[in-house]
């Protein structure tokens, strides 16, 4: 703790003639002229010459500021910062108002971080295929499903479904769809298979091929010149778009940059996914 001189002290006291308080300690302006490396703030009291060491200051100053010092006990305390005065009632407002505006963007910064939080929880981290067959056109089967294409068989008609995990841990399941042509032993159905999986973070970057392969009446097809052979020439490979919350299908031009192969291939990139997409391929002829 800094101490000053006392008889020092009280021969400037009794040169400048300092108030004097009920508890016997005089107070007096000084001008604050550093700040050492320790804290420690040395003032020059007016009339005097000297520095002298504050013991405590009880408001914030700076050098040059003029400040109340209390001398007592030996020891000179910073008792105000007589260069900034008490804010005024419009001060006082407008620090509210920057205050109230502070804690609107916090709850609009705490809201925003919320709903980040839900669109993680729903994003899409896993889809699985089940594949079912059954001799009914309009009706799925209830049972008998597996992510094995079933075999083709005689008047047999396809069935596929998806089964979707969400990043929160929740789970859907698709309703069943035919994937089948024609029943009989000219049966076509269409397979979709993907060369990079089916789960895509946009965030790593990573694309995929979808590829068709059409099989009718047990041959597997897997470019146009013999799909119009096989089936017909106005035969062709028709894919169809449904994106996170849209109520149903767009169909894809044969355009599209993203169609290889006479229609066999899809490219699919992170960037034409948005959370999740349903991604299908019939077969028109």
């Amino acid at each position: 703790m800094a101490k000053v001189d006392a008889q020092a002290v009280w021969e400037l006291v009794d040169a400048i003639g300092g108030v004097q308080g009920p508890d016997g300690r005089s107070s007096m302006p000084a001008t604050v002229t550093r700040i050492d490396e320790e804290g420690t703030v040395w003032v020059r009291i007016a009339g005097g010459a000297e520095e002298t060491p504050l013991s405590s200051m009880y408001a914030g100053a700076g050098v040059g500021d003029v400040v109340s010092v209390s001398l007592g006990n030996l020891q000179a305390t910073g008792t105000g910062n007589l260069t900034s005065p008490a804010a005024t009632a419009r001060e006082l407002a407008e620090a509210a108002t920057v205050a109230r505006e502070s804690l609107k963007k916090a709850s609009a910064a705490a809201e925003a971080a919320e709903s980040a939080d839900r669109s993680a929880g729903e994003a899409v981290i896993l889809v699985t295929y089940e594949y079912a067959s059954n001799y009914d056109e309009a009706a799925p089967p209830d049972a008998g499903w597996s992510e094995e294409y079933p075999d083709w068989a005689s008047d047999a008609v396809h069935w596929r479904r998806a089964n979707i995990v969400h990043a929160n841990g929740s789970q859907e399941q698709t309703a069943p769809e035919r994937v089948s042509g024609n029943k009989g032993a000219d049966a076509v159905q269409v397979k979709v298979t993907s060369t990079n999986g089916t789960v895509f973070k946009s965030n790593l970057g990573i694309s995929t091929v979808l590829e068709a392969t059409v099989i009718a009446g047990g041959e597997r097809i897997t470019d146009l010149a013999a799909l119009k052979s096989r089936v017909g020439n106005s035969a062709y490979l028709e894919w169809a778009w449904r994106g996170r919350g849209e109520g149903s299908f767009s169909t894809l031009v044969a355009t599209d940059p993203r169609i290889r192969r006479g229609g066999f291939q899809l490219e699919v990139t992170p960037d034409d996914i948005d959370v999740q997409a349903v991604i299908t391929c019939g077969l028109v002829y």
